[in-house]
């Protein structure tokens, strides 16, 4: 069974993660918002192996740690197609540098919906989740579902943002929720949730 990691990372407080698997040791490492000593000090005492960066999207606070962990384990990022242009866009760049991050290398890998990402042992199945960024997409391994900043507990993912559009968030909002309620909500920022609670409490859904 794989396992996960949450981090707290940067001034938004950003939840970045680590996939890892505890026998072969290999790992992913989603949305770093900034070098955290904290993920590589768990990467090191775990003697794990990063295989690649993932990004649920494009924005800087879920990306300014990328070229760090990229340089420091020779890996690439992966990021949905739609999304690429949005990494390196003015408005993005401007928070790197309000928020004093560095900027992500070019990504190598450009997913798709319903496509897995298999290496080692290592498996995530690719849910395009558009909305929040043109190219946002939700992670899914056994019962979990990274689901960046499309949906929260309580809430959902901005959509006055460039490239935002709130009736497409509500089509990925109808994706997720056909998944069962046990299915366990790993966001982009604040706490954990799950499918059936957020069929009971969220306003959005």
């Amino acid at each position: 069974m794989q396992k996960y990691k949450r981090f707290i990372v940067g001034q938004l407080e950003t939840n970045s993660y680590i996939v890892y698997s505890e026998e072969t040791k290999s790992c992913f490492i989603i949305d770093p918002a900034d070098k955290s000593d904290e993920m590589n000090d768990f990467i090191y005492k775990n003697n794990l192996k990063p295989l690649y960066v993932i990004l649920t999207h494009g924005h800087m606070d879920h990306c300014g740690g990328a070229k760090f962990f990229c340089d420091e384990y020779n890996i690439k990022i992966m990021i949905h197609t739609a999304d690429v242009d949005l990494i390196f866009s003015s408005i993005n760049l401007q928070l790197k540098d309000n928020l004093g991050l560095s900027e992500p290398p070019k990504p190598t890998r450009f997913l798709e919906d319903n496509e897995s990402i298999e290496e080692a042992d290592l498996k995530l199945k690719v849910l395009h989740t558009p909305g929040h960024t043109p190219g946002s997409i939700s992670l899914l391994f056994d019962k979990t579902i990274l689901s960046g900043d499309t949906l929260f507990f309580g809430s959902i993912g901005r959509t006055d943002l460039p490239g935002g559009n709130y009736e497409t968030i509500q089509k990925s909002l109808a994706k997720l929720i056909t998944f069962p309620d046990n299915t366990e909500i790993l966001p982009g920022h604040g706490d954990f949730t799950t499918i059936g609670q957020e069929k009971r409490i969220n306003p959005f859904l």
